[in-house]
């Protein structure tokens, strides 16, 4: 890891959801700057479509590495900082951010994902969470069969979640997704179904749910199936996944997460921090930092019991379900496991709420 080595560039998208917008910045060429045993700092650009010369975003991650720590490991999940600015009207404006990297190698300073929350910044009244992927490689041709949604309807001011099962009969029964639209729990049968990826791992597809104009246009990829959701006055960003297969142990001691969206009474809402799993309780501890709607709480700190296979909500294969209360309000969280048996995907089941979770 020495200064001279050159790094080959990367293409990589930057997820932005909060709770009244959202946004997918792709192509970002993502440049490792400096990766030593001193220091680290990686640049990801957005650059201008139109006709101005430049980058339009771009998102910097930067560590000073103490002296006894060892770089030459290949998968690590490190807690991190990021500033991510954006250009408008001539002018760069920048936010820090606090979250976490998850490195496919780090002895080489190569990231596979990251995401990042404004949890200690109080002038941010919306946070977001940002979720950039760099993943190499396409997964092969899948059906979508669990979904975690979070979108807004502008035009009615109304938030929009769905988490759950992709509606599919399995051999025992017929699998629904908890649909919220304003806060209020729809009929089961709502979600009427989503196309696959196609054979190139793209996913441009169509959402339906139950009645008049409810198909919603969707732009992601199928190598996470992260997905931007803009149709009309509603957009959002949400997450497709295959149905996993069985579990045998699970949860992993501890992770690192990310989440933002907002409470239904309070508004928005964001959380960073660690999961911590106590499997001979059936507890974790949530420790970290909370941003709700600028008002901050920087050592945020709670245990609770857990919930997993056939307790849990949807008896998922690797789901795990659990709920804290703050400032009264009580915040339910559903985990679905990714594919590569590793990430972890978070839901709401009476908030609207999308994050992300690594074991570390």
């Amino acid at each position: 890891m020495d200064n001279y080595i050159q790094f080959a560039s990367e293409t990589g998208t930057l997820y932005r959801t909060s709770m009244m917008d959202s946004d997918a910045y792709r192509h970002l060429n993502i440049v490792i700057n400096q990766c030593n045993k001193r220091y680290l700092s990686i640049t990801g650009e957005k650059m201008d479509a139109g006709n101005n010369a430049g980058p339009n975003l771009r998102i910097l991650i930067e560590r000073n590495w103490p002296a006894s720590f060892d770089l030459t490991r290949r998968h690590a999940v490190l807690p991190m900082k990021a500033t991510i600015e954006k250009k408008e009207n001539g002018a760069w404006t920048g936010r820090k951010m606090r979250g976490f990297v998850e490195f496919r190698d780090l002895s080489v300073c190569r990231i596979r994902q990251a995401a990042f929350v404004p949890s200690e910044d109080s002038s941010v009244l919306e946070p977001p969470l940002w979720i950039l992927n760099v993943s190499p490689g396409q997964r092969q041709f899948w059906t979508p069969r669990l979904v975690i949604l979070t979108a807004y309807r502008s035009l009615v001011n109304e938030p929009l979640s769905v988490v759950g099962p992709v509606p599919f009969m399995s051999s025992s029964s017929f699998y629904y997704p908890n649909v919220m639209i304003n806060g209020v729990v729809q009929k089961r049968d709502i979600l009427r179904g989503v196309t696959p990826p196609d054979f190139e791992g793209n996913l441009s597809s169509t959402l339906w749910l139950k009645g008049k104009d409810q198909e919603f246009k969707i732009l992601g990829e199928g190598d996470t199936g992260l997905f931007e959701m803009r149709s009309g006055h509603t957009k959002g960003v949400g997450v497709f996944l295959p149905f996993p297969r069985p579990f045998y142990r699970y949860p992993k001691k501890s992770y690192r997460f990310a989440l933002s969206g907002s409470l239904l009474v309070d508004g928005p809402f964001a959380f960073e921090g660690q999961f911590s799993f106590d499997t001979e309780g059936q507890a974790v501890l949530l420790k970290g930092r909370i941003n709700e709607a600028g008002s901050v709480v920087p050592d945020f700190q709670i245990q609770v019991p857990y919930r997993k296979g056939e307790d849990s909500y949807f008896r998922i294969p690797g789901e795990i379900d659990f709920g804290f209360s703050f400032n009264h309000r009580r915040i339910s969280l559903v985990l679905f496991p990714d594919p590569n048996r590793k990430t972890y995907w978070i839901g709401s089941l009476n908030q609207n709420i999308l994050g992300i979770a690594d074991p570390n």
